[in-house]
C-alpha cells in the first residue's frame, strides 16, 4: 500500500466524480437534518467513489481480470440500485407522509429515472452517459434533505434514515454489494469526524470487512479501500 497522502491517488485527482462534502463538516451544526444529510452524503461518496474506480480502470483491466472486474461492477450497481429502491420505495414516501404534503420528493424521484439511460458501446461510455445526471442527483439530495427542516419537528429524520439505513443493508448481498460499500467508505474522511459511520456494531464491520473478503477475492482489488479501511491506489492506475 502507497504512503501518500490521500488526495493524490488517482481516484482523487482524476474523478471523474468529486466528492461531497458533509453539511456537519461544513457548518458545524448537529441538528437532525444536518445529520441526515450528512449520512446521505457520506453513502453518496461511497458511490462515487465505487463509480471513480470503475470508470479509470476499464479501459486498462487485462483480459484475464474481466471476469472479476465485471463482477466487482455489478456490486457497485447493486449498491447503487438499493439505495435507488431505498429512497423511491421506503424514504421518501415517508417525508412526505409525516408532514402531510404529497409529491414533496416528485424531483428527486424524477432524477432516478434519469440515472439507468445507458448509451454507447464500451463500459467507459455508458458511465459517460449518465455520470453528470448522476452526480446532480446525488448532489441535489443533501440540500433537499437540509431544506426539510422547515418542517421541524413534524419529522423524525434521524429514525427514518436509521430505518431506511437498516432496510438498505438487509437489501445487499453479503458479499456484493455490502462489501462493495464499506471497501469504497472512507473512516478518515473530514479529518476522520465520521469514523462511526455507518453505525454498525464494530464487530460487524470487521467481518464485512475481512471475512467476506473470502468470497469473490479478486473483486476487492479494484477499490479505493483496503480491508483495513485504509486508502490505496486503484489496481489498475497506471497507462492503458
Amino acid at each position: 500500500m502507497s504512503s501518500k497522502p490521500k488526495a493524490q491517488y488517482s481516484w482523487v485527482v482524476n474523478g471523474p466524480l468529486a466528492l461531497l462534502p458533509t453539511p456537519l463538516f461544513q457548518t458545524g451544526a448537529i441538528d437532525q437534518f444536518t445529520k441526515v444529510a450528512s449520512g446521505m452524503a457520506l453513502v453518496h461518496n461511497s458511490v462515487i467513489r465505487g463509480l471513480n474506480s470503475i470508470y479509470l480502470q476499464a479501459p486498462r483491466v487485462q483480459p484475464h481480470d474481466y471476469e472479476n472486474f465485471i463482477g466487482y461492477s455489478l456490486a457497485w450497481y447493486e449498491l447503487l440500485n438499493a439505495h435507488h429502491d431505498g429512497e423511491e420505495d421506503f424514504l421518501f414516501p415517508r417525508i412526505e407522509a409525516q408532514v402531510g404534503e404529497t409529491g414533496l420528493m416528485d424531483a428527486n424521484v424524477k432524477q432516478h429515472g434519469r440515472e439507468y439511460k445507458f448509451a454507447g458501446q464500451t463500459l467507459v461510455d455508458r458511465m459517460d452517459s449518465f455520470k453528470d445526471v448522476l452526480i446532480e442527483h446525488l448532489t441535489d439530495e443533501i440540500p433537499t434533505i437540509l431544506n426539510l427542516a422547515q418542517y421541524g419537528d413534524r419529522l423524525d429524520m434521524l429514525k427514518l434514515m436509521d430505518e431506511d439505513g437498516k432496510r438498505a443493508m438487509c437489501s445487499l448481498s453479503k458479499f456484493h454489494g455490502l462489501r462493495l460499500f464499506f471497501c469504497n467508505d472512507d473512516v478518515t474522511y473530514e479529518n476522520g469526524m465520521h469514523a462511526a459511520f455507518p453505525p454498525a456494531p464494530k464487530i460487524a464491520k470487521l467481518v464485512i470487512m475481512h471475512l467476506f473478503t473470502y468470497w469473490n477475492p479478486g473483486y476487492w482489488k479494484f477499490a479505493t479501500f483496503d480491508k483495513w479501511g485504509m486508502p490505496k491506489e486503484l489496481h489498475y492506475a497506471g497507462p492503458k
